[in-house]
C-alpha cells in the first residue's frame, strides 16, 4: 500500500513538473514569436558609433555585450564609449530591451542592467535617472546574504530582474544618449 501511496505522489509530481515545463516552453515561444515576429529592432545611424546599436527609445540606443565581466568592469566599459549601463523606463523601453537580449545573443542569457542597491537598500540607476519603472522577479530583490548590490535581467526567463552579487561575471548592456 506505501508503495502505491508513494507512486501516486511520484506521478502527481511527475505531472506538475511536467505541465509547468509545457507552460514555461509555451510562454517562450510567446517570446519568441513577440521579439522576431511583432517587435521591430531599429538600428542605430553612426551617431552610435561602432559596433551593433539599436534604438530603445527616442534618443538611446543600446548594445549587448557578451563578454562575462563584473558590474564594476561593465560600467566601465560603458562609460569608456560614452553612455552607461541601461536603465529601463517604460514598458516599450522593456520591451526594447528585452527583444534585444532575445535576438542579439540568440539563447537565454543573463546581463546586467543598471540598477544598484543603494545605502538606503533602495535601487537606482546608475546613469542618475529615476527608478520610475520596475519589472523584479517575484521576491526580489532579497539581497540574499547582504551580498546581492547590482541588477541584472534575464532574457531566459522573460526579461525578470534579479538583484545578484556584483562580482559574478555576465554579460551586459550600454546605453547612450545620440
Amino acid at each position: 500500500m506505501r508503495c502505491v501511496g508513494g507512486a501516486a505522489v511520484l506521478l502527481l509530481v511527475l505531472l506538475v513538473v511536467r505541465d509547468s515545463t509545457a507552460w514555461y516552453d509555451a510562454a517562450r515561444e510567446d517570446l519568441m514569436d513577440f521579439c522576431y515576429t511583432r517587435h521591430r529592432l531599429v538600428r542605430c545611424g553612426a551617431a552610435a558609433g561602432k559596433g551593433s546599436w539599436y534604438k530603445t527609445d527616442g534618443n538611446r540606443c543600446i548594445a549587448l555585450y557578451m563578454r562575462p565581466t563584473t558590474f564594476d568592469s561593465a560600467l566601465a566599459g560603458c562609460r569608456s564609449v560614452g553612455g552607461d549601463l541601461v536603465s529601463i523606463h517604460s514598458e516599450r523601453d522593456y520591451n526594447n530591451v528585452l527583444c534585444y537580449l532575445v535576438r542579439a545573443s540568440g539563447r537565454p542569457v543573463r546581463a546586467w542592467v543598471g540598477g544598484q542597491r543603494q545605502p538606503n537598500g533602495r535601487f537606482a540607476w546608475s546613469d542618475g535617472s529615476n527608478m520610475d519603472f520596475t519589472r523584479w522577479k517575484s521576491g526580489q530583490p532579497d539581497f540574499y546574504r547582504q551580498n546581492e548590490k547590482c541588477m541584472e535581467m534575464y532574457a531566459g526567463r522573460f526579461g525578470e530582474w534579479n538583484d545578484e552579487n556584483c562580482s559574478v561575471k555576465k554579460a551586459f548592456v550600454c546605453a547612450k544618449k545620440v
